[in-house]
Parts: C-alpha cells; structure tokens; sequence
C-alpha cells in the first residue's frame, strides 16, 4: 500500500497500528504528514485543500474506531482524494461496514474516492469490499477461513499458489482476472 501511496497527491492513511511512519518497524511514507486528532485533520484539510496537496499519515493515539468513524465521514464528504485504511478488518465484519466506509466502497467513484485496503485476515473482511475491489494483492494465506473469503476473487490457479507464497511475495488480481506473481 505504502508503495501506492507515495505516487498519490491527494491522499488520507488511516495507519491504525502505526505501521507507517519515520520509526522503527515503520514503512516511511516521505511528504505525508503526522496528523493523531480529528480536530486536527479538519483544520489541516481546509488549510490545505484549495492548493490540491493533502497527504495525510492518520495515526490516533486511542480510541481507534471511534476516530474510524470520524476520519471516514469526513473522507466521505470530500471529491477526489484516496483513503488508505491499514487492516481494515478491524473496522467491519464479513457482512457489515461503516456507512461512511460502505458509502466509499459502493458508490466512492461518483465522488473520485479511490478506497485502498490492507487486512491480515480476509475472512473478517466485509464481502462487499472484496468483491467491488478491482485490484488485489493476495499475499501468503494459509487458513481455510482465509482462502474461501477471497475463493471468488482470485481465480482457482492462482488461489493455489497463494499458501506457499514466500515472504513479501504476492498475487496480483486485476478486474479483468488476469493474475500474476509479484
């Protein structure tokens, strides 16, 4: 995700296990900048919007959904900007989204939303998420749970690959279901 994001102009991370960043064990992501309150985001947002610029690395300190449900609502009420949402699992269930979140994933492209989304486990994930996805990057599954959440989105010869992926390794799905090893 990190790798899609550095080429975007116009972009919110919601970084919910501070995964990205300039510490250790963090993927840096040069020219975001650290925002950890909605209160902040609001005030950087309407300083920043009119010049086109906006990346935004959003880590919270606590109350993680709590702030979910803030930053996507307020996500939702922008145009052409991309939301990046670092395991996304936490945030719904396989039947169920937030309905900012919902709101992006089903009808996002009316208001230029491009939503990315990273999730450990794809069993928790929201199906309708997987399923209006035209990209995935499937890395190294091992779980049943996990290979039947995405049985429908990958096709069945690349799905078989998928458990013996070596590390940082991946299959990449596009919409038309061409795949590949990555």
């Amino acid at each position: 995700m990190a790798q899609l994001l550095r080429r975007t102009r116009r972009a919110i991370a919601f970084n919910t296990v501070a995964a990205l960043g300039d510490g250790p064990r963090q993927t840096p992501l040069p020219g975001f900048t650290l925002i950890t309150t909605p209160q902040e985001l609001v005030r950087f947002v309407r300083a920043r919007w009119a010049d086109g610029a906006l990346r935004v690395l959003y880590t919270p300190q606590a109350n993680v959904r709590e702030h979910f449900d803030d930053v996507a609502n307020l996500v939702w009420t922008m145009r052409d900007v991309v939301f990046a949402v670092d395991e996304v699992w936490y945030f719904q269930s396989p039947g169920w989204s937030p309905p900012a979140l919902s709101n992006m994933m089903l009808m996002g492209r009316i208001r230029g939303h491009t939503l990315l989304w990273t999730a450990q486990r794809a069993a928790k994930v929201d199906k309708t998420l997987t399923s209006v996805s035209t990209e995935l990057y499937v890395g190294k599954l091992t779980e049943r749970r996990d290979l039947d959440a995405i049985r429908d989105c990958v096709p069945a010869e690349a799905l078989e690959r998928v458990p013996a992926l070596a590390q940082w390794r991946f299959i990449h799905v596009s919409d038309s279901g061409d795949w590949r090893e990555i």
